[in-house]
């Protein structure tokens, strides 16, 4: 039976072997580093096929019995999904707990003579809930288990601090487990950075990384060619004579001037041009023959792209507004907003928690609130944009491909109260381990969005923000008294100052005063000395008279000097 052999963005998987190529290399470098270490980090920008490498590639080397893959996405807190995994994949007679007296069912069986060739299980010393969760999970099926953390980067983009110190805790648990048990970590290389702590725990994670490369030209055609010429079960076909020109064709539509191919352009372009060709928009069911033509007539992968989210956009709008009547013109985009980051990262959401999505609705349509968000999410899961994963009972965007496509599509006024959201969550995780409130700054930033804020928000999120400004209020109130304060301190130190200075200068008045008085007395002693010595006709020394002048000329506003002066200055006129 023929097989359609592209994925559009969903990744392949261990069924999917027959239509997946181009990746040998790759998979041959982390088959044999997951036999050289426990811990090992897989990434490469958005694009690269970093799951499917792992899903259908590297988990294809392996047995059945020699592979149990667990594949952990955060969720709501990755440590929760970390254990909730191990434990759904626990058969339920290994989680039943033994009557009292007898021995447990699993210490039983590794007593037993076919117990593998394995480290004592009995060395498993640790009380971590994850750690005990493995050791009977492994004793339930005897398989090496691979925790492979898919998108690892929501960690770092979605989760506070204390959720990643406890993965950190975690991991250090579980690379000296005595088990067989390989954790994988798989993120785009631009969150490298955000590892930072998590290495300083654990150096071993520095030894063993696989950086996936974008597809090179050659090996793109290789993947084309390989999926429709060379593959007998392939539902699609190039038109005979023509077919290295189609390949070579269909890489330069979605290249976009760069020497690698982002593998999602590769999915989306094809399904175009199968829709083209068949006009077919489901189930690709029928056979579809690829012309030259066909190609040129696709257009290159922006407008494909932009084609495709616009005709799912006007299809579900279409849709929606026959069965609820006039709605908004950007009411899709509304409902896909909460499922992509500010920065354009994939945001899952429980099912139980589409409910929220209510409050984007415009009034005319609160009363059908329930009915219309299951229409809606129903209508973006059948149109592609929207994936449901089973596993954690989310619903996603299907690539980070199209979630860029919708943090694009946002005004600057929504990308703001998004950033103000990250804030305040960021702030809350942070607050839960330093019980550091918002600064002042911050609470400025989101002052404007406020009232909204009120509506949108949990009891303890709005204590939060209350609790920062009462904290912000009470240091103004301190930093106006601190001011105050020493306002009244610098007004006593002048009076301080000023009354010392007034003491200082009475004093010195008082020192003047005093001076003036003796040289007036001196004044008026040499005066009637330098007299009675001119009345015998002698002259009085030189000295005495320098004196007298000098003295003279600080005092002769001295009326009652004057008269002495004058009368002694004539006697002493034979003197000159």
């Amino acid at each position: 039976m023929k097989k359609y052999p592209f994925k559009f963005l969903d990744a392949y998987t261990r069924e999917d072997r027959d239509i997946f190529f181009g990746r040998d290399q790759e998979i041959d470098e982390l088959y044999r580093m997951v036999f050289q270490t426990n811990l090992l980090l897989v990434y490469g920008a958005s694009g690269t096929g970093k799951t499917s490498i792992i899903r259908c590639g590297l988990a294809n080397r392996f047995k059945a019995s020699q592979w149990l893959d667990l594949y952990i996405r955060r969720g709501e807190n990755i440590n929760q999904s970390l254990l909730e995994s191990i434990e759904k994949n626990i058969p339920e007679m290994a989680q039943m707990a033994p009557e009292a007296g007898e021995m447990d069912w699993f210490e039983a069986m590794v007593d037993t003579a076919s117990k593998p060739d394995y480290p004592e299980l009995s060395a498993i010393d640790s009380d971590h809930p994850v750690a005990q969760a493995l050791r009977t999970l492994y004793l339930a099926s005897f398989t090496p288990i691979y925790l492979i953390f898919d998108q690892f980067e929501e960690l770092y983009t979605l989760g506070g601090e204390a959720e990643q110190e406890a993965f950190t805790e975690t991991i250090v648990e579980l690379v000296r487990l005595p088990l067989p048990v390989k954790v994988i970590l798989v993120m785009r290389e631009e969150y490298l950075a955000k590892l930072y702590e998590l290495e300083m725990a654990v150096p071993q994670l520095r030894d063993k990384k696989l950086r996936i490369e974008p597809m090179d030209l050659p090996r793109v055609e290789k993947v084309i060619l390989h999926a429709t010429l060379y593959n007998e079960h392939s539902n699609v076909s190039l038109n005979k004579g023509e077919e290295r020109e189609i390949a070579r064709a269909i890489i330069e539509k979605i290249r976009e001037g760069d020497i690698n191919i982002k593998l999602p352009y590769l999915q989306v372009f094809m399904d175009r041009l199968y829709e083209l060709a068949t006009g077919e928009a489901v189930a690709r069911e029928k056979s579809a023959n690829l012309s030259l033509d066909l190609v040129h007539q696709a257009g290159f992968i922006g407008g494909v792209l932009a084609d495709f989210i616009e005709r799912q956009n006007q299809l579900i709008y279409q849709q929606l507004s026959n069965t609820y009547g006039q709605l908004p013109e950007d009411i899709v985009w509304r409902l896909l907003s909460p499922f992509a980051t500010v920065d354009g990262t994939k945001v899952p959401i429980q099912r139980t928690d589409l409910k929220r999505l209510q409050k984007l609705l415009p009034e005319t349509i609160q009363t059908s609130g329930k009915a219309f968000i299951k229409t809606a999410i129903a209508a973006l899961e059948n149109s592609r944009i929207l994936r449901f994963r089973k596993e954690e009972q989310t619903y996603e965007v299907a690539h980070d491909t199209l979630a860029q496509q919708i943090a694009e599509k946002r005004s600057e006024e929504e990308k703001t109260w998004l950033k103000v959201k990250r804030m305040l969550s960021q702030g809350m995780a942070t607050y839960g381990d330093t019980k550091t409130l918002l600064s002042k700054q911050q609470l400025a930033f989101i002052q404007p969005y406020e009232a909204r804020l009120m509506t949108d928000l949990s009891p303890a999120q709005i204590n939060f923000i209350q609790e920062s400004r009462k904290k912000r209020q009470r240091q103004l109130r301190q930093t106006q008294l601190g001011i105050l304060l020493a306002f009244g301190i610098a007004i006593l130190v002048i009076l301080i100052v000023w009354r010392e200075q007034q003491k200082t200068q009475s004093a010195l008045n008082d020192l003047l005063a005093a001076q003036a008085a003796r040289e007036k007395t001196e004044l008026r002693v040499l005066l009637q000395q330098a007299g009675q010595i001119a009345k015998g006709d002698n002259c009085p020394p030189q000295e005495m008279r320098q004196t007298i002048d000098s003295l003279h000329q600080k005092h002769q506003q001295e009326l009652n000097l004057q008269e002495l002066y004058r009368h002694t200055i004539e006697h002493l006129q034979h003197c000159e």
